[in-house]
């Protein structure tokens, strides 16, 4: 008897659907109970997670999940979605800050990875929140992460995927859901401090009431970089409004990115950056119209000195009425009309010179319609002709009729 209590009373100790939490045994994440558990077991939090199954969070409701992790109780461990998504995760953030299904990761040695959220739904007041993460920091590395339609809305730094990143990284990644807050918003981080974001993109439609909005990262501060990322959601706030970053200063650095998204504020509202300050921006261009009251540019809406730009290009057909920048001139930063904006020698040949050429070969950053589609980074699969991420016989029609206009070549491998 004693032998069967005490067996008894080891399996129901057992957490969740299996594993140790061990790098070679996670903890095995099966079912909706099982990643709400997480959240009771915060001497779990440096431990390894991996998702068995797709999973539904819709019987939680209000504040009812787990958030995973806070400011106290930060998660330091690696949590892998191993393919799978999370649906409908919701979550009323009123007074709250750090409000995800990860509030607050912090180390070095934390990572959230190959997870996906499918029409999340934060609403409320709370600073830093993301469908994937509130905040990110010190170190933590998020990659291969989406969150898929949905809407996060919240006060201030409020992001499509996360919040905060203060030196961290999140690396291809993406988000399509719609964002709204009073400030530092971004269709995919609202603020990025110390942090890095490489080939990313964010397509949900970004809105704020005040400052520093922008259709993929809100604020990018403080030696902070962006490679090889685009946005494409309309986005629409006061000021310090940008196509991709609201404002970008203090050494941040944007490089390989462009912008097709709608823009419109009050004042500093630029197709790709509101205010620039003491960063260096290269290798860009923005195909969105820009409208506003006061320092409006096609590329930058106002430049706050020390800045330096390479080969960036902007529509002046879409935004005939406008400067590249609202409140200077530089010749680095160039309109050109929608036409010339679809050929390739445009990006190559405008400083007549190889050095700062943009990489439509090489390295494989570009690639390019030729006389059909603007300059697009190479995230779309081989043989996705219309880029809708589905290779079907409508993209074998639009290969056929530009081989016969013999004014095509189909796009190169990508980078996953």
């Amino acid at each position: 008897m004693l032998f069967g209590a005490g067996l008894f009373s080891s399996v129901s100790a057992q957490n969740y659907s299996g594993g140790t939490g061990e790098p070679s045994n996670p903890y095995q994440i099966s079912t909706p109970s099982d990643m709400n558990d997480i959240g009771n077991h915060p001497e779990d939090y440096n431990k390894c997670f991996i998702m068995m199954n797709d999973i539904n969070l819709a019987d939680y409701t209000g504040t009812q999940f787990n958030i995973i992790g806070t400011d106290s109780n930060a998660f330091t461990g690696v949590f892998d979605g191993n393919g799978h998504k999370i649906s409908k995760f919701s979550y009323d953030s009123s007074g709250a800050s750090n409000i995800g299904v990860f509030g607050m990761v912090i180390g070095e040695n934390a990572e959230i990875k190959n997870l996906g959220l499918i029409e999340p739904n934060i609403t409320g007041t709370g600073n830093f929140v993301g469908p994937v993460a509130g905040h990110i920091w010190d170190g933590v590395a998020l990659h291969n992460c989406y969150a898929n339609g949905g809407q996060v809305i919240g006060f201030g730094v409020i992001g499509g995927l996360v919040g905060h990143t203060h030196t961290s990284s999140v690396t291809n990644s993406y988000s399509t859901t719609r964002v709204s807050a009073h400030d530092r918003a971004g269709g995919l981080v609202g603020a990025a401090l110390y942090s890095s974001i490489t080939n990313s993109y964010a397509t949900g439609d970004v809105s704020g009431t005040d400052f520093m909005i922008g259709g993929l990262v809100g604020e990018n501060e403080y030696d902070s970089t962006i490679t090889n990322c685009f946005a494409a959601g309309a986005v629409d706030g006061n000021n310090f409004i940008g196509g991709l970053v609201g404002i970008n200063g203090e050494n941040g650095t944007i490089e390989n990115c462009y912008s097709a998204g709608q823009v419109s504020g009050n004042y500093e509202v630029g197709g790709l950056l509101g205010r620039n300050g003491e960063s260096a921006i290269s290798n860009c261009y923005t195909s969105g119209s820009v409208d506003g009251n006061d320092a409006i540019g096609g590329l930058v809406g106002y430049d706050n000195g020390d800045c330096f730009y390479s080969k960036c290009f902007w529509d002046s057909d879409i935004s005939p009425d406008v400067n590249g920048i609202g409140n200077i001139n530089d010749p680095n930063v160039i309109g050109q009309s929608t036409a010339n904006m679809k050929k390739q020698n445009t990006f190559n040949d405008s400083n007549n010179g190889d050095d700062d050429d943009w990489d439509f070969v090489r390295l494989g950053i570009w690639s390019i319609g030729e006389n059909q589609t603007y300059p697009y980074l190479r995230v779309y699969s081989l043989g996705d002709i219309n880029h809708d991420k589905v290779v079907n016989f409508i993209d074998v029609a639009i290969l056929a009729d530009h081989w016969l206009e013999c004014n095509l070549y189909p796009p190169e491998a990508c980078w996953e």
